[in-house]
């Protein structure tokens, strides 16, 4: 291969290794955000004060 084959191939190998970067980072942030929703839930929608369903709108709002 020559120079060039060789700049190309190397474009295309830095392409995808950003993007499966980026998407594993995507799919991390929406499984945190997940379990933030899931550790808040019971809090949203059955609070047992007031406060705890603001400590929850709270978490939620930091996290998403």
């Amino acid at each position: 291969m020559d120079f060039f084959q060789e700049q190309e191939k190397a474009k295309r190998l830095s392409f995808w290794m950003i993007f499966m970067f980026a998407l594993g980072v995507a799919c991390l942030v929406a499984a945190v955000d997940l379990i933030a929703y899931a550790a808040v839930y019971e809090d949203l929608w059955h609070p047992q004060t007031p406060e705890a369903k603001n400590q929850a709108l709270f978490t939620l709002a930091a996290v998403g």
